[in-house]
C-alpha cells in the first residue's frame, strides 16, 4: 500500500459513499492498516474507520471514536432523533446477516445508543479479491 494507492481508495468513497474523508497507512509493517476519518474532524476528535488484515482470509473493519471526541459524542447524543438511531439499528442488523459484528466487544444488542467507549468491529472472511470488492459495493 502506497500513498496513491491511498488516494485512489479515498476517492471511491467519496464517489460510492457521497463523503469525504481523510485516511493514512497505519503502523509500518508487511500487513498494514489503513485509517479514515470524515474530513471535518481530525483523528483524535471524531469517528475513525480502520481496515486491517487479520489471519490470512479476514479483514477487521473497526468504527470507534478518538480519545478527544466528547463534543462529537455529546452532539450525537443530544441531536440524534429516533429515525436516526432505527436507520443505525437497520443497517448495523443488515452487517450482521452478512459479516460477524460486534458492538463494544460483544454481540449486538437491541436499542444500543453512541456513548464514549463506543465501537463497532465487523470481521469480513475474503475467499478473494472479488469479495472484498463486492462487500464493500453492497455496504454503501
Amino acid at each position: 500500500m502506497n500513498e496513491h494507492q491511498l488516494v485512489k481508495i479515498k476517492d471511491r468513497i467519496r464517489e460510492k459513499a457521497g463523503i469525504n474523508v481523510e485516511g493514512e497507512i497505519g503502523p509500518a509493517s508487511p500487513r498494514k492498516s489503513l485509517l479514515f476519518w470524515f474530513d471535518n474532524f481530525n483523528r483524535g476528535n471524531g469517528p475513525v474507520f480502520s481496515i486491517r488484515p487479520s489471519g490470512l482470509k479476514r479483514h477487521i473493519i473497526l468504527l470507534e471514536f478518538g480519545p478527544y471526541a466528547a463534543d462529537c459524542i455529546e452532539h450525537i447524543k443530544t441531536r440524534s432523533t429516533q429515525e436516526s438511531y432505527a436507520i443505525a439499528y437497520a443497517f448495523v442488523d443488515q452487517l450482521a446477516e452478512q459479516f460477524d459484528v460486534k458492538l463494544n466487544d460483544n454481540p449486538i444488542k437491541s436499542n444500543w445508543q453512541i456513548d464514549t467507549f463506543f465501537n463497532i468491529e465487523i470481521r469480513v472472511l475474503i475467499l478473494n479479491k472479488m469479495t472484498l470488492n463486492v462487500s464493500v459495493i453492497q455496504l454503501n
